[in-house]
């Protein structure tokens, strides 16, 4: 049998201090390769101690950092909470403690860090304390925009039902008006009143279009267009607006792509801008700058935005060397009715309004904004390469039925009053039922003693969508007109699906009601014209 020879004390001693070495290499490349900052400090705050992951995290390297204080990388508005959290981690040796702080990054902007701090244990050199800091910035944006997201959505469906239901007594209140005004003699003394009636009416019509355009369930026409021309127009506008004062500067790049907009609402969003930045200006005067400019955003930059997908942007730029904003107003600024203006500036529904544009075309709008500094709006809206012919307008005369018979589906008393005589004076023959469910009893037991179907899109029971697919089962050929509170997108999608169908929103003057229903009874006047064949 083999003897074994007993482990010298200097083999021993070898062995220890090689499975230290390994120990040691170990928890070096821990802390060297963890994503984390490790950071050791003492009584004082001064740093001991920095991980080599700074370098990667925040820019700085580790002996930039060795032997400053905390302080001169921490945010000044933390700075007390981290004080006092020190304080108690050296208090309390065996409990560990949780912060959340900013530190400066060397490009000068601050990251949110979470960390967890404990006193160390001690090995002569005085008290010490070891942080573990993980960035949460990008996280913690994500998590307010769809914090900001949840309330936007909840108050633009709150607003959106409230405009539609505004809009049905607009249409009765402006039909009726219109009726009034017709019967009365051009120079009776009452005919001031309703064109007071008719004017407020139309204000408020406006207004209902605004808080639509906001919760975005108001779609409107879009077409390839170029930007250039709009903000040279509105800068034109400007000018003869704003006192002198104000200094308004442009940079518009010429070669800019175009993007798929609305025209009236892209000259919308930019006069807004420009008039909140006129309104953060101090009394003497400022300066307003707009830009325009193709900018291309890469994954990175759209991961720490969140609000943008990679890709080629138009940017449209609003600055101003105004008052500013501090966080709490910006977290509300788009909000509808908020302002901190006064009554005379503003309705609160400017931003609103604007944010409401920019997400109904598929862009997203960011503000930099500090007290004192003054502030900048972002637009981004996806570029286009190529453009598209204008839309042709629509005919000033308003034509006139000749008999044509027209089923006419509405619940609201007042609508339905007003809008049938309406119809009538236009020369039309109606019949008019208060549910759907009686008008396509009526339909199916003759279909073709009708010449069009004009229905409310909210109905009580069988919805107008459903009616139009119930009509269009008996009688394909049906032309059909639906009027609805907003047209939204889920709106827009079934009313392409009603082959000859068009939608409306209320309320609807006498004379787009005349010109829409005259375009879709074409085939019927050119078939009843036609002579039969032989």
């Amino acid at each position: 049998m083999k003897s074994v020879k007993p482990k010298t004390a200097r083999s021993r001693t070898s062995n220890v201090k090689s499975r230290l070495r390994q120990r040691e290499e170990y928890f070096r490349s821990l802390i060297e390769y963890s994503s984390d900052l490790i950071t050791v400090v003492d009584a004082e705050g001064v740093i001991r101690f920095q991980s080599p992951s700074v370098q990667r995290v925040l820019h700085w390297k580790p002996e930039q950092m060795t032997s400053r204080s905390l302080a001169e990388f921490v945010h000044p508005e933390d700075l007390p909470r981290l004080r006092a959290m020190i304080d108690r981690a050296l208090a309390r040796p065996d409990a560990p403690v949780s912060i959340e702080y900013r530190l400066r990054h060397r490009d000068g902007n601050w990251h949110l860090f979470a960390a967890i701090g404990r006193s160390l244990p001690p090995a002569g050199e005085g008290p010490r304390l070891v942080f573990n800091a993980r960035d949460i910035t990008a996280s913690r944006n994500l998590e307010e925009q769809l914090l900001q997201a949840q309330k936007m959505e909840a108050i633009g469906t709150l607003a959106g039902g409230i405009a539609h239901d505004f809009n049905n007594a607009l249409a009765g209140i402006l039909g009726s008006a219109e009726l009034v005004r017709g019967d009365l003699p051009p120079d009776h003394p009452s005919q001031p009143f309703v064109q007071a009636i008719l004017t407020a009416g139309q204000r408020a019509r406006e207004l209902v279009q605004q808080i639509l355009t906001f919760s975005r369930r108001q779609e409107s026409e879009k077409r390839i267009l170029s930007l250039q021309p709009i903000v040279a127009e509105c800068v034109k506008l400007l000018r003869s607006t704003i006192p002198a004062m104000v200094k308004i500067t442009h940079h518009v790049e010429a070669d800019c792509p175009p993007v798929l907009a609305n025209p009236t609402q892209m000259h919308q969003v930019i006069m807004n801008l420009c008039t909140n930045a006129w309104h953060a200006l101090p009394e003497l005067g400022g300066r307003i700058d707009i830009s325009l400019r193709a900018v291309e955003v890469n994954v990175e930059r759209a991961m720490r935005q969140g609000a943008l997908r990679p890709g080629t942007y138009v940017r449209l730029a609003v600055a101003d060397n105004g008052h500013g904003m501090d966080a709490a107003t910006q977290a509300r600024i788009f909000e509808p009715f908020f302002t901190t203006k006064s009554p005379s500036q503003g309705s609160g529904l400017g931003l609103s309004v604007v944010h409401g544009i920019v997400k109904a075309h598929r862009g997203a709008i960011l503000v930099e904004s500090q007290p004192g500094q003054g502030t900048t709006f972002e637009v981004y809206l996806p570029a286009r390469s190529s453009d598209q012919p204008s839309v042709a307008q629509p005919a000033t005369v308003i034509p006139r039925g000749c008999g044509e018979r027209i089923l006419f589906v509405e619940d609201e008393p007042i609508v339905a009053r007003s809008t049938e005589e309406i119809l009538k004076r236009l020369g039309y023959t109606v019949t008019r039922c208060e549910q759907s469910e009686e008008a396509l009893a009526r339909f199916r037991q003759a279909p073709r003693d009708f010449d069009l179907i004009l229905t409310d899109w909210e109905m009580p029971g069988m919805s107008g969508a459903e009616l139009a697919a119930a009509v269009h089962a008996v009688r394909p050929d049906m032309p059909l007109l639906l009027i609805s509170g907003f047209v939204g997108y889920s709106v827009e999608k079934t009313a392409q699906t009603l082959g000859r169908g068009k939608v409306l929103v209320k309320p609807v003057s006498p004379d787009v009601l005349a010109q829409t229903i005259a375009q879709m009874l074409l085939p019927v006047a050119s078939a009843s014209a036609t002579p039969p064949a032989v």
